[in-house]
């Protein structure tokens, strides 16, 4: 599917995707949408980073016993069969927002990805949520 045959092409970050992997944390609206991505009505890409910080979240909710290792797995199965396509954006871009809104590079990313391709964010980062919007 390309993004000139759907009306909803969107960039997800990581705090997207984990809210939806997680058990205690996504909901009715998250579940349809990935049910709508899943269904290809919706379109989702993502920066080169994204399965590095799912596995860094999943690491996290273990560390803090959120998550049994099982779960983890599971979780990471999940992401894996969504098959998001990755991005890598450009990095001067990527370093040009870094250091405008004084945000990590890793966070640039996404909203340079989401700038270059013209497309909202969905993020649960208020602060990158903010940057993101035009």
């Amino acid at each position: 599917m390309t993004a000139e045959n759907t009306a909803d092409f969107f960039v997800v970050d990581s705090s997207y995707i984990l809210c939806y992997l997680l058990p205690d944390e996504h909901n009715d609206g998250l579940d349809l949408l990935f049910k709508k991505y899943r269904e290809k009505t919706v379109e989702f890409i993502s920066t080169s980073l994204l399965p590095y910080e799912v596995m860094n979240g999943l690491k996290s909710g273990y560390s803090r016993k959120r998550l049994t290792k099982n779960r983890i797995a599971e979780a990471y199965t999940i992401f894996e069969l969504l098959t998001i396509p990755l991005h890598i954006p450009k990095p001067t871009h990527v370093l040009n927002i870094a250091l405008q809104y004084n945000i990590s590079c890793y966070d640039a990313a996404y909203i340079a990805l989401s700038f270059d391709q013209r497309r909202p964010l969905l993020t649960f980062d208020t602060r990158l949520e903010k940057i993101s919007r035009p």
